[in-house]
């Protein structure tokens, strides 16, 4: 594997190699201090970051490699000069390029040069780095993934995306619970995923995808998940009403019998989630934080060391 822009790449196998790496270099991190030696990183951030950027530079540098970090929030790619001779320039000095962009098409442009290796630290469709940290959260209380049943409140996004595809992978149960204007949207800019339908079950092997429309229709959950209602640069207070109904609470939690809450965090407080509920017993979204670092060092590690 040369490059990672989204879960799709990724089989069963490949995901639980990158679990396994993780949990090791958490366990002795020593022994993966040269992994990443000789190996220059160019971080390039459209969006505003707190976690990824600073999981991604102090994982790079723990490897034994270099990062250097290029804040594109007020220079987008592509303005100044095209995004073609913007990658053939990184190519003389980078191996590998992290990259936290408005637009999927500039992954796949800046992984069509071949000359370095581009992870994908969110986009409009996807955040992989993301789900595989979550879900890696969740393997380490129960490694049974096929046991676990995860519900997603709210705007139907990159995150949501790249959840359902790592539930997908390892048949885990994967609940969008959503107002029906954002699930729309979902879907169309999916629209050339197949397991998507919003009229049916889906049903492989042990897997599900269910989608509701009114949150009292979902019955149980083990997780319950939720994101910010109004994502980066889509600001509109207007929306806030829509996603109202679907603001998690501990009556939810309870209702659902569910035992733990994620959040991907930055946290609106009192709007996707109420403080009771995000400081209490059934939060782990802390954990999700901390273990984004150890996953994509996996990921860094697997690309450059040739694992996967």
């Amino acid at each position: 594997m040369r490059n990672l822009l989204s879960v799709e790449q990724l089989n069963a196998n490949d995901i639980l190699t990158l679990f396994n790496i993780a949990s090791d270099i958490k366990a002795s991190p020593q022994q993966y201090c040269d992994s990443l030696t000789g190996y220059h990183f160019a971080l390039l951030f459209e969006k505003p970051s707190l976690r990824t950027r600073a999981s991604f530079v102090t994982g790079i540098e723990q490897l034994g490699g270099k990062a250097h970090f290029y804040d594109l929030q007020n220079n987008k790619l592509g303005v100044r000069e095209s995004l073609q001779d913007f990658s053939a320039n990184l190519s003389h000095w980078y191996q590998g390029v992290v990259a936290r962009v408005d637009q999927h098409q500039t992954l796949q442009t800046l992984a069509a040069s071949n000359e370095y290796s581009v992870i994908n630290a969110l986009c409009d469709l996807y955040h992989p780095c993301q789900a595989l940290a979550d879900f890696f959260t969740l393997y380490e209380i129960n490694p049974v993934m096929s046991e676990w049943s995860v519900a997603y409140f709210g705007d139907a996004n990159n995150v949501s995306q790249s959840l359902m595809e790592v539930a997908k992978k390892l048949n885990a149960k994967f609940s969008l619970v959503s107002p029906e204007c954002s699930a729309e949207s979902f879907w169309v800019k999916h629209q050339s995923n197949n397991s998507l339908n919003k009229d049916s079950t889906l049903v492989n092997d042990e897997y599900s995808f269910r989608y509701f429309n009114q949150p009292d229709d979902l019955q149980f959950a083990d997780v319950v998940y939720t994101d910010v209602w109004i994502s980066m640069g889509q600001q509109n207070a207007a929306n806030e009403q829509v996603y109202k109904p679907y603001q998690v609470t501990p009556a939810l939690m309870q209702r659902l019998n569910a035992n733990y809450f994620m959040h991907c965090q930055p946290v609106h407080r009192d709007k996707e989630v109420v403080s009771e509920v995000c400081d209490g017993h059934w939060s782990i979204m802390q954990q999700q934080a901390a273990n984004r670092m150890p996953v994509q060092q996996a990921i860094l590690h697997s690309i450059f060391n040739e694992v996967l």
